[in-house]
């Protein structure tokens, strides 16, 4: 961690492999903010395009996303904290393994995306990655981290466990308008290829098992699916493969659990986001907000609703998992907790489409 001559610390530096919409929407406003330093960005991206959208940062253009290419186009000796590898699911554990296996950037700490793997033969590859370079390694998960902290604190201080989770996260015609445009030019989208479930399902499901492990007196014993299908099924606004209906039961220690109901996806519809903590004398509810970021948690009881916490208007939520103070600080638990819920995912992609629903 740098830091200035006032001990005021000074933004991270990186070197980002990658610039898809997740740098493009979430990174460039840190960026903008100073929340943030890039050193280089190293894209598929052709010059010209990138320069346009990014005119102030150094840019090298990779001709593939081959492991091999990928790897050496990044520079041995730079002036960068950390290297960002914002690239498709399939290449990542392969690259992860590479960079921190090789010595030169033994400095450096790597971040990545999820979801962190699309093949569950990389999982046990993560494991012992965790076991030689936890220290070096962080998983992002910019809700259950930054927008969803204020729920989860809020739930905390409940007493008592929730009777149940309601979460609908219908991403609706700007969401699904981009998905379909991008599908007219490249006849594909990684939306679909990877599906609901690892998009905004793994968002929610790390929510509701990151609280469970903020509890002092619980512990997590297993996830169960009881039930995953496809919301074509149930909604005609939606297409088939964008988006699916689940319901688990997360186990406790002492024979406790938590039910969990999910609805997820992008259509032609009007955005509805939200997730509810059930108590059953009342409810504890975060709305997701696409114009401010604000986010607010209401206290619902008896038919009326209190705000008790918010975010700021235009709260960066995704740049707070990237100040120096936060980035790099995640305990083992943590980790495996991000490899859980991807796996969980997983999971609910393979029943869905077993269904053939």
């Amino acid at each position: 961690m740098k830091t200035t001559r006032n001990n005021i610390t000074t933004p991270l530096s990186f070197c980002v492999i990658g610039c898809g919409n997740v740098f493009k929407k979430y990174w460039f406003k840190a960026l903008a903010a100073n929340q943030v330093k890039v050193d280089r960005v190293i894209s598929l991206e052709e010059p010209e395009q990138f320069e346009s959208s990014f005119p102030s940062l150094r840019h090298a253009y990779l001709k593939s996303n081959d492991i091999e290419h990928t790897f050496s186009s990044i520079p041995l000796e730079g002036d960068f904290d950390a290297i960002a590898l914002l690239i498709p699911s399939h290449l990542k554990c392969q690259l992860v393994k590479k960079v921190l296996d090789t010595r030169a950037f033994d400095n450096k700490k790597v971040f990545i995306e999820k979801p962190y793997y699309i093949d569950e033969a990389d999982l046990q590859v993560y494991k012992n990655l965790i076991e030689s370079y936890g220290n070096r390694l962080y998983f992002s998960s910019k809700y259950a981290f930054s927008r969803a902290d204020i729920f989860i604190s809020s739930l905390v201080k409940e007493e008592g466990l929730p009777h149940k989770f309601i979460i609908r996260m219908f991403e609706g015609h700007k969401y699904y308008g981009s998905v379909m445009e991008q599908l007219k030019i490249f006849k594909r989208h990684l939306y679909l290829q990877e599906g609901p479930e690892l998009d905004l399902g793994f968002h929610m499901i790390n929510i509701v098992l990151k609280f469970i492990s903020a509890l002092p007196d619980v512990e997590l014993k297993s996830c169960a699916i009881e039930s995953c299908s496809d919301l074509s099924t149930k909604f005609k606004f939606f297409n088939q493969g964008f988006g699916f209906g689940a319901k688990l039961t997360i186990h406790l220690d002492k024979n406790r659990a938590i039910p969990v109901e999910l609805e997820v996806g992008k259509a032609s519809c009007d955005d509805e986001r939200y997730i509810i903590a059930d108590y059953g004398t009342h409810q504890v509810k975060q709305l997701y907000t696409t114009s401010n970021a604000s986010d607010p948690v209401e206290r619902i009881k008896n038919g009326k609703s209190q705000v008790i916490a918010t975010h700021a208007p235009d709260y960066l939520y995704y740049s707070n998992e990237l100040l120096p103070q936060n980035f790099g600080k995640q305990s083992k638990n943590e980790q495996f907790l991000q490899l859980h819920t991807n796996k969980i995912c997983l999971d609910l992609k393979e029943t869905r489409l077993r269904t053939g629903s």
